[in-house]
């Protein structure tokens, strides 16, 4: 891989987690990375080195077939989230997600360009559906919850605090 300064990652103050333990900053980071540098760096370096061979129609499909190794992590990474418990407290979580997509989505358009692409980019717009697919569930959940207590239920018995006003208490819906 050809390396810049400004490509590594070293140089982007990037450091290892786990992902269960990420951050939204340090997922942001993470993917971004990926995406912005690794990737981008991959289809220049594939263009330049088989860019001649076989009048340039190899290196798109050698490229994608690099991505796609690569990018498995982050639609699983998308989709286990999406498809995890539909639990009011996850609702920030993907919206989070779907924030942290937005922002990826140009630099994916840009480097998945074209024929080869395509797969890689509609993968990415069903991942965008699914997040949003699992928020609007999980909103619903939330709106259940909140009609659920309003009905007048005594406080629970081990006087512990119901995860909805729990979750209303540590981030404020406005």
């Amino acid at each position: 891989m050809v390396k810049h300064e400004d490509e590594n990652p070293s140089s982007l103050n990037v450091r290892s987690s786990p992902i269960s333990s990420m951050t939204k900053a340090e997922s942001d980071q993470h993917f971004e990375v990926v995406i912005k540098k690794v990737l981008f760096s991959e289809n220049k370096l594939c263009e330049k080195v088989l860019g001649d061979f076989m009048e340039g129609l190899v290196w798109p499909e050698c490229f994608i077939k690099i991505s796609d190794k690569i990018l498995v992590v982050f639609f699983r990474f998308g989709e286990g989230g999406a498809r995890s418990r539909k639990e009011p407290q996850k609702l920030f979580k993907l919206l989070e997600v779907f924030e942290s997509l937005e922002k990826l989505k140009p630099h994916i358009s840009q480097i998945f360009e074209g024929e080869p692409g395509a797969d890689i980019c509609t993968r990415f717009r069903e991942l965008e559906k699914l997040i949003i697919d699992a928020s609007s569930k999980v909103l619903w959940e939330f709106e259940l919850q909140i009609e659920g207590n309003i009905d007048g239920l005594p406080p629970p018995q081990d006087g512990s605090v119901p995860k909805l006003k729990n979750l209303i208490f540590k981030k404020p819906l406005f």
